[in-house]
């Protein structure tokens, strides 16, 4: 990882970075390798985000679907790794540089702002809240990502179809 690229990045993000491929060459799962970390008392931000950076970069490997490239995506996005897990992905391997630069492709596409709250999915669907409003969120998000909803109208009508496929 010690490319030009990496260089210049902020020191933050080369430890992040470094420490995420150790994990990687390691084969660490998230709680093996954020107990190593803690155990070699690296600070509480990298205990964190080092094996959350490998995960990611683990797990774009087998996106099969548009749905998980998505989803992989948004998650990225909402743990701020979504960079770095692009980077550490491209420094992966050729098979991995390719789906690195998919990812990059795409996340950068534009995408519409449907504003869906747990409050809005409870009085529409009538459902009580709990996980599965947070699932319905998720879901929902990935949905708009992928252009499948533009709008609270069509959240509602997508959302009110999930309820009814899910039985």
């Amino acid at each position: 990882l010690d490319d030009p690229g990496i260089a210049r990045l902020a020191p933050e993000r080369r430890r992040r970075l470094r420490l995420a491929r150790i994990v990687l060459a390691l084969g660490l799962s998230p709680p093996e390798a954020r107990s190593l970390l803690a155990r070699r008392r690296w600070g509480r931000e990298e205990t964190r985000r080092a094996p959350a950076l490998a995960a990611l970069a683990a797990s774009a490997r087998s996106l099969r679907t548009p749905e998980a490239a998505w989803t992989w995506i948004l998650e990225a996005e909402s743990d701020g790794l979504l960079d770095d897990a692009a980077l550490l992905l491209g420094r992966l391997g050729k098979a991995p540089r390719r789906r690195a630069r998919a990812l990059a492709r795409r996340a950068r596409r534009p995408r519409p702002r449907v504003r869906v709250s747990g409050e809005d999915v409870v009085r529409w669907l009538a459902v009580r809240p709990g996980p599965v409003v947070g699932d319905l969120l998720a879901r929902l998000r990935v949905a708009v990502a992928m252009g499948e909803v533009r709008n609270r109208r069509e959240a509602r009508h997508w959302l009110s179809g999930q309820v009814l496929n899910r039985g």
